[in-house]
């Protein structure tokens, strides 16, 4: 009889370590946010922000339970142009891999559904630095990218409540660029976030080469001569030696994997 309970308590012990090894482990741990309209828009430092080292950019991912929030702080001069000129992605995918299912794309960039691409374009040359305060203040619109990139919608975040979006500069020259997103903005719940450890990812836009005419051009702009040796290209239509547009036409991008949504019982 004991010979018996010790070895149904065996099989129990087993079937328990089984289950837990095939649960997918967090590696990333949300951090709980403390909602504050006031301070939403304030310089954050780099406290308890993680560092990727391919894109870059510092993170910091927080939560509770109406709110998903995303702290990102770019130095890199070239992934700011990126950001301010051709947009940036954050996408959420419910099963724990790196599908964009669901996404916000703030701000829109001339790759998005902005109408002011060739204007934005310009902006690369000249002394970007004084420039970038203005495109970060004209960047008014976000994008809800519904599944399968459907079900888009365009709102102007002055005129939207819910969804808040801000970039701004320290005095140093850092791009501070946060994100809040009401869970049912994108048709999910903090239970099913909690319960699933989705991953999330970050991708900017790119430079893009095209065809026009008789010579090749810089997507968006186009054009010849002049405009090929101001993108860093021979008269052959590719890519010259500048370091920067090559740059330029690579997106920067990390993901996040199985992140742990942080409990609201737990923060109380």
């Amino acid at each position: 009889m004991i010979n018996k309970i010790l070895k149904s308590t065996s099989v129990v012990i087993l079937i328990g370590i089984l289950f837990t090894s095939c649960s997918p482990k967090a590696e990333y741990i949300s951090a709980f946010y403390k909602q504050d309209v006031t301070n939403f828009e304030s310089k954050l430092s780099a406290k308890g922000m993680l560092y990727d080292k391919n894109s870059g950019i510092l993170y910091k991912i927080s939560n509770n339970d109406k709110f998903l929030v995303a702290d990102l702080q770019i130095n890199s001069e070239v992934t700011q142009k990126k950001v301010l000129l051709f947009g940036l992605s954050m996408w959420i995918d419910e099963t724990g891999k790196r599908k964009k299912n669901v996404g916000i794309k703030y701000p829109l960039g001339s790759k998005g559904f902005s109408k002011s691409s060739m204007q934005k374009m310009k902006e690369i040359r000249g002394n970007f630095t004084q420039k970038k305060v203005m495109l970060a203040e004209a960047s008014h619109e976000i994008a809800i990218i519904g599944k399968n990139k459907e079900d888009i919608e365009v709102f102007d975040k002055r005129y939207k409540d819910g969804v808040k979006a801000n970039i701004s500069f320290d005095a140093f020259g850092m791009m501070h660029y946060q994100l809040k997103v009401p869970y049912e903005k994108i048709k999910m719940t903090y239970e099913s976030l909690t319960l699933l450890n989705p991953s999330i990812g970050f991708e900017t836009g790119k430079a893009e080469m095209q065809q026009s005419g008789q010579g090749g051009g810089m997507r968006p702009g186009g054009g010849g001569g002049q405009r090929r040796k101001q993108a860093g290209m021979n008269s052959g239509g590719t890519l010259g030696s500048n370091p920067e547009m090559q740059a330029m036409m690579k997106a920067s991008s990390f993901w996040l994997k199985n992140i742990k949504f942080a409990s609201v019982e737990d923060n109380k």
